[in-house]
């Protein structure tokens, strides 16, 4: 009769089977090599600690990016302090040229009523609304 050769094998054998050539996944599967997968459930696996240039290289440039924003706020308030002063010398000039203004209006006051022309009237007419702005000036600039 011819049958299969008796060599002590079976008829069924899985490809890579007696030999150690199984890969790496048969491998994880015998449980010879760690699995690498994460499971559903598990914690993620831990970040590893920081070398030591790394921790450095973090805090410099956190010092740098802090000094950098008290430089920049330093700037920003020595700009607002120049910024208000040109504002007050603009107001004082001002000033100065309104109360200029008010002298020639009063040396118009002095002309008698038939010296006065159209143009000198409209002028004595914007009196009132020149004192209360001269008013303003001075209640908002600092005391001398």
């Amino acid at each position: 009769t011819a049958g299969p050769a008796s060599s002590g094998a079976a008829a069924y054998r899985p490809r890579g089977a007696g030999t150690d050539a199984g890969g790496s996944v048969a491998a994880m599967m015998r449980g010879e090599l760690p699995s690498e997968a994460q499971r559903w459930g598990e914690a993620p696996p831990s970040m590893q600690p920081m070398e030591e240039w790394e921790i450095r290289k973090l805090e410099r440039e956190a010092k740098k990016a802090a000094e950098k924003k008290a430089e920049q706020e330093k700037e920003a308030a020595i700009q607002a302090r120049k910024d208000a002063e040109k504002a007050e010398r603009g107001e004082k000039k001002k000033l100065k040229e309104l109360k200029e203004q008010l002298q020639q209006l009063e040396a118009l006051k002095d002309k008698e009523w038939d010296e006065l022309t159209e143009e000198d009237e409209e002028q004595l007419e914007g009196e009132v609304a020149l004192r209360a702005e001269i008013a303003e000036l001075e209640k908002r600039l600092p005391k001398d």
